[in-house]
């Protein structure tokens, strides 16, 4: 009789061909596209925009991982997750499937830790869904506020504290990535706060001054797009490094 971790072994496999064609593939180009136009425009500039594109393509490679070491678990009785927030006022709320999660990690060789959210629904992982990852020296709390502009350093490199990606209805891409100290014109920014953490799942909150990942040309020019009152309710996983 074959090992039911043999067949859960061809399930990740087909987890990771599936996310890495849909993810990894079509946005990393993206990211490529919109940092390699700026990177013309300005040498030494580029230079931040490329390392910040590195690290969002380490956080969505992370992604990929949360949803392939989610999928073998059993389909035992899960609570309502969710996340719900407004985008230029207009309200959205969605139920998070089984691929969403809170993933706490450790970096490796350093005393940052990492603190990764996938939030998606549906089929396609590339629509209503945001990608948040958030970097402290200190184990997650309740009631603290992690602000992006207030960066750590990583590896003798200064790091936003909070990056978030978001993928419209449509598909669109649209991130708050840019630290304002390193990149003159950026006003990208966002917040989020652990509200409840619970062995059931983390409650939280959060918001962002986001772009189009698409945009080009002078990042002061940029419209914005708001996230406000962001909420979630999320399961958490434990420390994989």
């Amino acid at each position: 009789m074959v090992h039911p971790s043999v067949f859960c072994f061809t399930y990740l496999l087909a987890n990771v061909l599936r996310f890495w064609v849909g993810i990894q593939k079509s946005i990393f180009l993206i990211f490529q596209k919109h940092h390699s136009e700026i990177h013309v425009k300005s040498a030494s500039f580029g230079l931040n925009q490329i390392h910040e594109m590195k690290i969002i393509k380490n956080i969505l490679s992370l992604a990929i991982l949360l949803i392939v070491l989610t999928s073998c678990k059993d389909d035992d009785p899960r609570p309502d997750y969710y996340y719900r927030f407004k985008v230029n006022g207009v309200q959205k709320e969605f139920r998070a499937n089984k691929d969403s999660g809170i993933v706490f990690l450790d970096a490796p060789n350093s005393i940052n830790k990492i603190i990764f959210f996938t939030m998606v629904t549906g089929a396609d992982p590339e629509k209503n869904a945001i990608v948040i990852s958030l970097r402290s020296t200190e184990e997650a709390e309740s009631g603290i506020e992690y602000k992006m502009q207030e960066p750590l350093t990583v590896n003798n490199t200064i790091v936003p504290r909070i990056s978030i990606v978001y993928f419209d209805e449509n598909g669109k891409t649209f991130g708050a990535t840019l630290l304002q100290s390193l990149n003159p014109g950026a006003r990208d920014d966002a917040s989020l706060k652990f509200t409840q953490i619970t062995t059931e799942g983390s409650y939280g909150e959060f918001q962002a001054i986001a772009f189009d990942m698409s945009a080009t040309g002078d990042l002061g020019s940029r419209q914005e797009l708001l996230i406000t009152d962001g909420e979630f309710f999320m399961p958490n996983f434990v420390s994989l490094l």
